[in-house]
């Protein structure tokens, strides 16, 4: 059989990405261009090796799905997340390749080797329509994205900046109305922030609050948080105003990039 190498490549780096991108938006990760570029590059590399060897070993399945996971850890950052998310990660990768591998499939079987359209003849692979319909999928959602993004931006989104000692960080945070995280003692509301913002400003953790939250499975963690010297927001006037009884947070890992931190609701009440 004879392989179009450039056609096998760009086929493959399509499907791949497809498969990691959706992967991301079913377990609500924060999805990176770049990075599940470079994980399907990944597998393009393996395919290209699996079909040049023509080794059984390497077809194995079981190196296979090790292969899926390895892909799953240079898309999502896997220092940033824990062993349980990760195997999710992985598990709904496998699940979709196993449904696009059914869609495939079901094409083939369906249209043979081409189909009849206005009274012509319309020749191609199963592979090439996939292929096409994921080309059109993947451009529409970056549209939807793009247009979501700039929505919420200039609804939601406030630039912040937090004062402690002789330290000053600028963010962009969401106003969450359904968050009510507050301190439990002070009763003070909690802004939460990406951790490599709250490094920046060299926090002491034996200065700082335990704040309880629960999970989505209602386990119980902590957060620590501090007493900010000053918090100042720009309102959607214009206007440079600050908050009080505000404590300041970090979380690991990261939030979508629109934004590097969270607001409670309680801002709501202090914004004019």
């Amino acid at each position: 059989m004879v392989v179009n190498i450039d056609v096998f490549i760009l086929e493959n780096l399509i499907i791949n990405y497809f498969l990691l991108i959706t992967t991301g938006r079913i377990q609500k990760k924060k999805v990176r261009v770049w990075r599940c570029v470079l994980g399907a590059l990944v597998g393009v590399i393996y395919s290209i090796i699996v079909l040049v060897v023509r080794s059984e070993i390497l077809s194995n399945t079981i190196l296979k799905l090790i292969m899926g996971l390895g892909m799953v850890m240079i898309a999502f950052q896997k220092k940033e997340m824990g062993l349980k998310q990760l195997l999710k990660l992985w598990l709904a990768f496998i699940i979709v390749s196993f449904v696009l591998s059914g869609a495939f499939l079901f094409v083939h079987v369906s249209l043979g080797k081409g189909v009849i359209f206005r009274g012509m003849f319309l020749n191609f692979t199963y592979k090439g329509l996939i292929v096409a319909i994921l080309i059109i999928a993947i451009f529409f959602e970056r549209i939807y994205y793009f247009i979501n993004e700039q929505r919420i931006k200039a609804q939601y989104i406030y630039t912040v900046k937090i004062i402690k000692e002789d330290k000053q960080i600028e963010l962009k945070a969401l106003l969450d109305t359904g968050n009510f995280l507050t301190e439990p003692i002070s009763g003070k509301g909690v802004i939460v922030i990406e951790s490599k913002k709250y490094r920046e400003l060299y926090i002491q953790q034996k200065d700082c609050y335990r704040i309880p939250y629960s999970c989505v499975d209602n386990k119980v963690e902590y957060l620590y948080g501090f007493q900010p010297d000053a918090v100042r927001i720009i309102n959607k006037k214009g206007e440079d105003q600050e908050l009080i009884d505000i404590l300041i947070a970090g979380k690991k890992g990261e939030f979508e990039e629109a934004f590097q931190g969270v607001l409670p609701s309680n801002v709501l009440l202090q914004l004019k």
